[in-house]
């Protein structure tokens, strides 16, 4: 097994991970009200890391860089915390008076 190769499983496993954690995200647990462009967002992450996973299984995604791979495994520690909410990542608490 040469680094590329353990690259390309761990980018598939973390992205793996960051689409389970968006689809099983419950929006009623954190008493949240719908937002469109959160929910395009999250839709969007869906299908991007989605797509990832695909192709590594496939073997069309050929080279994964290590800057690559670490940025997904900070998103995917994010969204963890986060409980999987988009905006909780985004949305900055506004100071009340």
């Amino acid at each position: 097994m040469n680094w590329n190769s353990l690259l390309l499983e761990i980018n598939a496993v973390v992205c793996s991970v960051i689409v389970i954690r968006l689809i099983l995200f419950r929006r009623q647990k954190f008493d949240m009200p719908y937002n469109f462009g959160y929910s395009v967002f999250s839709y969007a992450m869906i299908v991007t890391n989605g797509t990832i996973v695909i192709r590594v299984l496939t073997g069309e995604y050929a080279h994964a860089d290590w800057s690559t791979v670490l940025n997904n495994i900070f998103i995917c520690i994010s969204l963890l915390f986060s409980g999987g909410s988009i905006k909780k990542l985004f949305h900055k608490e506004r100071p009340t008076n």
